[in-house]
């Protein structure tokens, strides 16, 4: 089972992101973050209520974390810790040595693994 985690679920782009999770046939174990104003809060996915807790890193355990919250928790979070992320915000948009992976030009660059970011991905 796929542990994957959405930081800034109840934003417009991480709502659409958990409807496209929706999709994906294989078992994720889901994991809804974001602020305190909207910690506790009630996402329905795959007919099932997920509860949103309140972003911290260090909640963060494994798996994938999509980073939807923008740029400014990105910048403060990413670095912090040694994760598979995707940051879907601008933070790290034209930095050297973090690909912009564009999966139809060069998809293939996710597998190389040589990065710590990888299609705005952290890894390390």
């Amino acid at each position: 089972m796929q542990k994957i985690a959405v930081v800034g679920a109840t934003g417009l782009v991480g709502r659409e992101l958990v409807k496209l999770l929706e999709k994906w046939t294989s078992p994720i174990l889901l994991k809804l973050f974001a602020s305190k104003k909207s910690a506790n809060e009630k996402l329905l996915f795959k007919n099932q209520e997920q509860q949103i807790e309140e972003f911290g890193i260090n909640k963060l355990d494994g798996g994938i974390a999509f980073f939807c919250a923008g740029k400014t928790v990105s910048l403060q979070s990413l670095p912090k810790k040694s994760i598979v992320a995707i940051d879907l915000s601008s933070a790290f948009r034209q930095k050297e040595n973090i690909p912009l992976i564009v999966p139809e030009i060069n998809g293939h660059l996710r597998f190389l693994g040589q990065f710590r970011f990888v299609g705005r991905t952290w890894r390390n």
